[in-house]
């Protein structure tokens, strides 16, 4: 765990090739309590095998950014980002929790439904047309 992503965290992190930069870091690091966990990848590039971030703000935790590399899914790696996030969120004494997952991830969302979490509403980014 740490209080800001590494190289190797953004490295891993699905939202660009090169991971955020400028506002975009801000943003991802802002906020009350931030923890980013990282499981170290065994590949000679050192990319990690699964990453997440977790916001602790009062009673709340909201994790988000929990990706695991594809060559080692289903391994539990995300299961255990989540509960080593979760673990420090309670220490820091969150008591309720929520998170962001894409709705077409069924691996993912299938993984926080053993976890105990449902859907309650949703949400859609608009972008502004190119050119």
């Amino acid at each position: 765990l740490s209080r800001r992503p590494d190289a190797a965290w953004l490295s891993a992190y699905g939202r660009g090739a090169s991971g955020p930069a400028g506002d975009a870091l801000k943003v991802l690091a802002g906020g009350p309590s931030v923890w980013f966990a990282t499981v170290p990848g065994d590949g000679p590039q050192g990319a990690p095998a699964a990453v997440g971030r977790c916001v602790v703000d009062g009673r709340w935790a909201g994790f988000a950014a929990v990706e695991t590399a594809p060559e080692r899914r289903r391994e539990g790696l995300a299961t255990a980002v989540m509960a080593e996030l979760a673990r420090t969120a309670l220490a820091e004494g969150a008591s309720a929790a929520y998170l962001q997952v894409e709705p077409e991830n069924t691996a993912a969302r299938a993984m926080y439904a053993r976890m105990g979490f449902a859907d309650h509403h949703s949400y859609h980014y608009r972008r502004a047309p190119r050119g």
